[in-house]
Parts: C-alpha cells; sequence; structure tokens
C-alpha cells in the first residue's frame, strides 16, 4: 500500500515539475535526429567517443536489403542516442547478400560525436542543491530487437546526488540506482533532467536513466 502511494505522489511531484517542461523522457528517442557526417570536415569541433558498432540480418533468405540496413542504421543510431551522440561518423559498412541460402547481413562500424559535451561545472551546478527522482530506465541489448524502458518511480524514492567528476575525458557520478552504488557516465543534461549511462561491455548493453529534477534551491 505504501509503495503505491508513493509512487502516485511520486508521479504527480514529477507531472507538474518535469512533464510540463517537454522533456524527451527517453534519451534513445532522440535517435532519428542522430545526423551522418559524410565528411570528416563536418566533424570540426565536435567530440569524438569511443567507436560503435551494429549490425543486422534478414529473419528469412526473402528479406530485403533495404529493410535490414535500415535496421541496422536505427540500431547504430539509438546505440549512439543513449550514449549522448548527436552525429555518426561511419568508417566501415559492411553487406553481405543472399548466398547458400544464408540471409543478408548488414553491419557498421561508426565514430558517435557530441556537439556539446557534458562538463563536470555543469553537471556540479546541475546537482547541487537539487533533489531529483529517478523515473526510466532503459536498456538497450546491441544483439536484440529495440530498446525496453520501464518506470522507476516505484521503485525508487527521491534522491540528492553526490558531487560529478571527471575521468577519462568524460563526466561520472557515483549513485545507487540498483541496490549498489556505482559510477554512471553523465550523458546529456537539459534544464530539468540528467541522463546516466551505464556501459555493460561484455553482455554488449548499455542502460540509460532518466533523473528528474523535483525541486531546486536555485
Amino acid at each position: 500500500m505504501y509503495k503505491v502511494v508513493f509512487a502516485i505522489l511520486a508521479f504527480m511531484a514529477v507531472s507538474i515539475s518535469a512533464f510540463s517542461q517537454g522533456l524527451n523522457q527517453n534519451a534513445y528517442k532522440r535517435w532519428t535526429e542522430i545526423g551522418v557526417a559524410d565528411f570528416e570536415s563536418q566533424l570540426d569541433g565536435l567530440q569524438a567517443m569511443p567507436q560503435i558498432y551494429s549490425k543486422a540480418r534478414g529473419v528469412t533468405i526473402f528479406a530485403a536489403i533495404n529493410n535490414v540496413n535500415q535496421r541496422a542504421m536505427r540500431k547504430l543510431k539509438v546505440e549512439a542516442a543513449m550514449l549522448g551522440a548527436d552525429v555518426v561518423y561511419i568508417s566501415n559498412n559492411y553487406q553481405k547478400g543472399v548466398q547458400f541460402y544464408s540471409p543478408v547481413q548488414v553491419a557498421y562500424t561508426a565514430t558517435p560525436y557530441v556537439k556539446e559535451p557534458v562538463t563536470v561545472n555543469k553537471a556540479k551546478e546541475m546537482a547541487q542543491g537539487n533533489t531529483f527522482q529517478p523515473r526510466t530506465k532503459t536498456r538497450y541489448n546491441r544483439n536484440k530487437f529495440g530498446p525496453t524502458t520501464d518506470s522507476m518511480l516505484h521503485a525508487q524514492q527521491p534522491m540528492t546526488l553526490d558531487e560529478p567528476y571527471e575521468e577519462n575525458g568524460f563526466v561520472f557520478i557515483d549513485v545507487n540506482l540498483t541496490g549498489l552504488k556505482r559510477p554512471y557516465r553523465i550523458v546529456r543534461i537539459t534544464d530539468y533532467q540528467i541522463i546516466l549511462a551505464r556501459i555493460i561491455v561484455p553482455d554488449k548493453v548499455i542502460e540509460n536513466y532518466e533523473l528528474v529534477v523535483l525541486d531546486s534551491e536555485n
């Protein structure tokens, strides 16, 4: 009963302070906005991130290569969006047609770029004096279809955040979102929202956690 009441109150609080701001609830929904650079000269002034990959194959030997290519490109852009990127530069595009009853296969290798990287000063300014409500968790497995998103309103109480810090060119923050305090990369900041990313390399999984400001002392 307590969890139900808390979830309702938390949802109302988030609705008033954040939903009215027209925020993107999930970072991956930005994937349609991810650009594809044709020339390296288009990347001047942008910050590169580690390479990402995507692949897709036809379900049957009758699958059209254009459809498979679109799925591979969508997966590439979804991963880029969840990492906070704005543009991708494709360095390798592998396409294999139907051969010996083997379905069509398409694979991409690309470098994601961000126009305005998250800075540690901006992250500290956002974290200081604010209370956050974890709202959604999005999990994406490169080897499966599409991301899945779950609400966190019933599972997490509002929280304050530790001080962000910089490491290896990225901004991180230590927070307990799953029963264990661990570092998360801050990949995107809006006026009322912080998007965190956890990259689980062995499982080829990316998780996004959306934290929404409930109130501010500023």
